[in-house]
Order: structure tokens, then sequence, then C-alpha cells
């Protein structure tokens, strides 16, 4: 009889009413979130689709640290310009939308302290001149116009391209980025992917994250490296730099 009273507490027990979820204390909180997280997700959904037209390029932090086309300007468009974007993504007449995730701006952030010279001195370029381009965090920013006369162009014996465009995207409040760079940013690709509804290109001199990228199903576009001749053994890089720099000064006519 015990425990056929004890049986029965406990079927009251499931069978008392709980407070719906629409009457919680906390479900107008909750409910503010998710319409939040909805209007957000439209909202970039709306932006990216609206680039679709165009080649996204999700750009890594190396190609701006690496590539031996990046030259510093006092021009701040030149400065990102000064790589073959076309070129490398090895498209033609498309328009380019080249996008940094949030991630690459703090990457910058943190080599702008770095003890390799040359990585300081581009991530500190780089970083400023983001800064510059982007007055308004969100906006798109032109970075070589589309070629208008394209009949012009083809006479000079060059090949007409199409315009390159700026962008970073920014983390949702929600994204919980990984700890580890490379793979945040080819997440980011994929996100982007998703929202735009279009292939992404993610350019990168990185072939760690290359293979990884590609892994993940990425198109991936990887410029060349130039690659230096290896030190006579017993030669430090600074000796072998002066000699380099000798026979330059020997060769310059005078």
């Amino acid at each position: 009889m015990k425990h056929l009273t004890t049986r029965r507490r406990r079927q009251d027990l499931w069978r008392r009413p709980r407070w719906p979820a629409r009457i919680s204390p906390c479900s107008s909180d909750r409910q503010a979130l998710l319409t939040a997280a909805f209007e957000t997700l439209q909202e970039q959904i709306g932006t990216w689709a609206a680039a679709a037209g165009k080649v996204l390029a999700v750009v890594d932090t190396s190609v701006f640290l690496s590539h031996p086309a990046w030259t510093q300007d006092d021009d701040p468009t030149a400065v990102i310009a000064s790589i073959p974007w076309p070129e490398e993504l090895g498209v033609g007449f498309d328009d380019v939308l080249l996008v940094l995730p949030e991630v690459v701006i703090r990457e910058f952030d943190r080599l702008k302290e770095s003890g390799n010279q040359k990585t300081r001195y581009r991530a500190s370029v780089t970083l400023a001149v983001i800064d510059k381009l982007l007055d308004n965090p969100y906006s798109t920013v032109s970075i070589r116009p589309k070629d208008a006369d394209w009949h012009a162009v083809a006479a000079r014996g060059e090949i007409p391209r199409g315009g390159v465009e700026l962008r970073v995207f920014y983390d949702d409040p929600a994204h919980r980025p990984f700890s580890d760079p490379d793979a945040e940013i080819i997440d980011r690709a994929m996100a982007l992917q998703t929202l735009a509804g279009t292939e992404v290109r993610l350019v990168t001199m990185d072939t760690g994250m290359g293979l990884n990228a590609r892994r993940a199903k990425l198109l991936v576009r990887k410029p060349a490296r130039t690659i230096e001749t290896p030190p006579t053994e017993g030669q430090s890089t600074r000796a072998r730099r002066r000699a380099v720099t000798q026979v330059a000064e020997t060769a310059t006519p005078k």
C-alpha cells in the first residue's frame, strides 16, 4: 500500500500544471534575443546576397604579409591594389569583392608588435590602410574601378579587368571564434559561402591553411611565394644580403 501511495504521488507530481515557456519570467529576454539574432541573420544574408554577382574572395593575413607585389604607398587604395587580385584569383572581367574576416584585423593588430621587422612593417601599414579606407566600418570600399573602355585597354595590349572592392566580415555577437586563427578564417569563409549562397574563394600563402581549406571543400587560390636561394654553408643571412648589395652596387654605373 505504501508503494502504491508513493507511485500515485509521483504520478500527481508529473500531472501538475507547468508554467508555459511564454509566461516564464525570462521569456521576454529570450524572445528579444531570438528576434535580434533573426534580424541580424536576415541583414547579413541580404548584404552578402547582394554581392552574389561578384567573385567573393576571403583573404588571409599571409597574403598581405608575404606577397611579393605588395607595395607601400601614400594612397591607401594603391597599397591594396598593388596585389594583382584578378590574376591571383584566376578571373577575367568579373568584379571582385575582397572580404577580410574580423580575425584578420585582429591578427594585423597582434603582428604589428612582431619581432620580425618585415612582418611588423607590413602588418602596421596594412592595418593603417584599412583604418583609413573604412571610415564607415560597414561600408564597401572601391579599390580599383572597372575598366570602362575595354577596347582602349585591349588596344594598349592589356587585359580589361573588372572592379575590385573591399569589405570586412564582422563576427556575429553570438559567434565564438576558434582559438586557432587559421581555423577561424576557414570557418568564416564557409559561413560567408552559406550567407551569400555562392562559391567563395580563399586566398592564402599558407600551405597548411590551404590544405585544410581544401579539406573543407573550399576553392583555394595560393599565390606563388618567392623562394630565396639557400645560404652558402657557414654564411650568415646578414653576410649573404651584404654580398648581394655589394654586387648590385658594383653593377650599377656611376
